[in-house]
């Protein structure tokens, strides 16, 4: 495959499959995705020009519904994003071996292109653009799983590219949201999770949760299990500013952690790294 040009994100997913770094039931929930519409937007850099000899994607999903704004955790989740992206920059070892994506569940960016849900495709960390009033103000609704799916195989297709080229990669997706799923048409658990067990049976993805407890009840370690996520990687704070800013102040930590872990090590002493004090 030529590097320099676009890759077809339907070819990557293929190739997954052909490699079996991905299920069969997996390349099925991956096709119900408008790879075109969402998938390759994300795609923005051009990984064969990097001089790194081993990258970290950080891939970041964050809930930009209404009921975000309804509990005035708004600017929480700016903070949030900001201290994720500042932390782990200030601990990288270099500039060009970390990348970061960041998109919302809605289309509430406005670009001149139109709407969108990404804030940034995959750049260079210091690259990555800092969340304000301007480009966050949540009024969507919760469309989890479809959007989870997405986010997944961004991270699957921008980590294909590594592979082949031969370059050692590590990649951590989180999820960040204040709902259960409301409005997803396409994606649910049973399709979302063979996703996510064909990522972590890959050994270098961590893929990990945050779900703010909301005013029903709402059981987040069970929406996020049913979805596959390991039980140890989901995070479920109370709808508070100091338990919020812990969270994000443990998620922060376990990025900076992981990313930061020497090449040369194994799976299990990766994901080690990545764990809550």
């Amino acid at each position: 495959m030529d590097m320099t040009q676009a890759p077809d994100v339907g070819d990557l997913f293929q190739q997954a499959q052909d490699d079996d770094l991905i299920t069969a039931d997996a390349l099925r929930s991956l096709r119900m995705i408008d790879l075109n519409a969402q998938i390759q937007p994300a795609l923005g850099i051009d990984v064969s020009r990097l001089a790194a000899t081993e990258m970290v994607l950080v891939t970041l999903l964050m809930d930009d519904s209404r009921s975000i704004k309804v509990a005035g955790n708004a600017q929480r989740i700016r903070d949030g994003h900001n201290r994720i992206i500042s932390e782990v920059l200030q601990q990288a070892k270099g500039s060009e071996d970390v990348t970061a994506h960041c998109r919302y569940l809605n289309r509430s960016i406005r670009t001149p292109n139109g709407m969108t849900d990404i804030l940034y495709n995959y750049v260079l960390l210091p690259q990555a653009v800092q969340m304000t009033a301007d480009n966050y103000d949540p009024e969507g609704i919760t469309p989890l799983y479809d959007q989870l799916a997405v986010v997944l195989a961004t991270a699957q297709a921008e980590a294909m590219q590594y592979i082949n080229l031969n370059m050692p990669c590590r990649s951590i997706v989180c999820v960040v949201t204040d709902g259960a799923d409301y409005g997803s048409h396409d994606q649910s658990p049973a399709t979302v999770r063979p996703i996510v067990q064909s990522m972590l049976a890959q050994e270098f993805n961590i893929i990990a949760a945050m779900g703010i407890q909301d005013d029903v009840g709402t059981d987040f370690r069970e929406v996020f299990r049913s979805c596959g996520v390991p039980e140890e990687w989901i995070l479920t704070p109370d709808n508070t500013d100091s338990e919020i800013r812990r969270a994000f102040g443990l998620l922060s930590r376990s990025i900076s952690r992981a990313s930061q872990t020497a090449s040369g090590m194994t799976s299990n002493q990766v994901r080690a790294a990545f764990e809550w004090d």
